[in-house]
């Protein structure tokens, strides 16, 4: 049940509806979500390799407020009920499912995506990059957006675990240091719009392996556009694939930043019109094909030398079968127009409320790299699954939802700091220590002294009254 958004009657009604919402079918919004599933477990003992980026995390938090359902994009139909589409992790999409997402914000819905030029993938002992082909690079760039083929690296970042081997007496063991990671972008304070619903109320974002988003101005002069995320500017780009964390000699991590560095946008959002990529639908081009080579097959088959007996049949039908086709030509006729028209209705423009977000990174809520984040801290890492979240509440207009995830639904996590400063918070931290151990020294100490005087005057006084007794 979401917190009413004011104490008055009517705020009070609008949470109860809202909370009533969530436990009866069909009057939730509906958001559907493209997305890699998990293979079942027994599959992935199986498997030669660790499987791909997964999301049930996503899932789940997703399906807690919204009727969420999984979208396949491969026939060409845009899901039809859904208000907001998620595409996460897209990899060599084809003409068909691209014009399912194309259609899908040419009427007017909001379309996510969280896509990487490279894939990073992590065994147990190694960690390397491949190029990563979306299927997207030509719809992108036809609306004013291109995900740059290199990794943002930034001086501001979060840790990674590193395993590191240590020999102690003879013997060797397997530890695991944390160590500073340029590509894993840690973002806060400037670098999250606080002017915009989505990332007002978000303290901190750790944006892996991402790759920069760059806008084309003069393609979007007509369009509302508005950076989400950025990095920092110290950052730069790389086009390295050896994303293994480099350590020198002394068991540091070394990075020289390479070419000019400044902020990048991580995260873009881009409302108003939009125009679409296709000028025919790509499942009438495959149904026109595949009739095409229908008819030849049949005329192929109709060339073929025919028996005396097939051909009297044939005659003899062609007179009932000629009055059936009179009677049925015209409705046959307007029956294959009308299915014609409808596999092959392309929607050329979206309206004012079509809305495209565009993530530079598929890895940042998949659940090994949640998993990952969170142990650095021994915390359960969750900002950028509620980040999502706030653009489907932001997309649905759950204001009351996404003020109740502002509040409350976020770690409470701590600046970054140089070492310069870590020191001397550490050294700050001994002696406080140290300074408390005085101070219950002292506390004690009196205490005792105070316990000893007090004492020492009973003794006073009963040696003093025993002279009198005795007299």
């Amino acid at each position: 049940m979401p917190i009413p958004e004011s104490c008055h009657a009517d705020g009070l009604k609008r949470g109860i509806e809202e909370g009533l919402k969530r436990f009866a079918a069909g009057l939730l919004k509906t958001v559907a979500l493209s997305a890699p599933e998990a293979p079942p477990p027994y599959m992935q003992q199986q498997m030669p390799q660790p499987p791909g980026n997964q999301y049930a995390s996503l899932r789940d938090v997703l399906g807690a407020d919204f009727d969420l359902e999984s979208a396949s994009l491969s026939g060409g139909e845009p899901p039809a009920a859904a208000e907001v589409l998620f595409v996460m992790d897209p990899k060599s999409l084809d003409e068909q499912s691209v014009f399912a997402i194309d259609q899908f914000l040419m009427r007017g819905g909001t379309v996510v995506l969280a896509a990487s030029s490279f894939n990073a993938t992590y065994a147990q002992d190694s960690l390397y990059a491949t190029p990563n082909n979306t299927g997207l690079d030509d719809w992108l760039a036809h609306h004013g957006l291109t995900l740059d083929k290199s990794f943002v690296m930034d001086p501001q970042n979060a840790a990674f675990p590193l395993p590191v081997i240590r020999e102690v007496g003879g013997f060797r063991f397997q530890d695991v240091q944390m160590q500073d990671y340029p590509y894993f972008v840690d973002v806060r304070d400037d670098g999250l719009n606080a002017d915009s619903a989505i990332t007002s109320g978000v303290p901190q974002l750790t944006m892996t392996w991402a790759s920069p988003v760059d806008v084309d101005e003069e393609a979007n002069a007509a369009r509302a556009v508005t950076t989400l995320v950025q990095s920092s500017p110290a950052s730069w780009r790389s086009t390295d694939t050896d994303i293994m964390p480099k350590l020198d000699l002394a068991g540091e991590v070394t990075y020289t930043p390479i070419g000019e560095a400044g902020s990048n946008a991580l995260a873009v959002l881009v409302e108003g019109r939009f125009d679409s990529f296709f000028d025919e639908s790509p499942v009438f081009e495959q149904a026109r094909t595949a009739a095409a080579e229908a008819s030849e097959a049949e005329s192929e088959t109709a060339s073929e030398p025919e028996s005396d007996i097939e051909a009297i049949d044939e005659l003899a039908d062609l007179g009932h079968d000629h009055d059936h086709e009179a009677e049925l030509g015209e409705e046959g006729e307007a029956a294959e127009t009308e299915g014609i028209g409808e596999i092959g209705a392309v929607i050329e423009r979206s309206p004012e409320s079509a809305r495209l977000i565009l993530i530079g990174s598929s890895t940042f809520v998949s659940d090994q790299n949640i998993r990952l984040i969170g142990s650095a801290d021994g915390t359960i890492y969750v900002n950028s699954i509620e980040m999502l979240a706030n653009v489907a509440d932001w997309a649905v207009e759950e204001q009351s939802l996404l003020s109740i995830r502002s509040r409350g639904h976020f770690n409470r996590t701590l600046p970054p700091m140089d070492e310069d400063d870590q020191r001397t918070w550490e050294y700050v931290n001994y002696l406080l220590a140290l300074v408390g151990v005085v101070v219950v020294f002292l506390i004690a100490r009196q205490r005792r002294q105070a316990v000893r005087k007090r004492l020492a005057g009973w003794l006073d006084d009963a040696s003093a009254n025993r002279p009198e007794e005795a007299a």
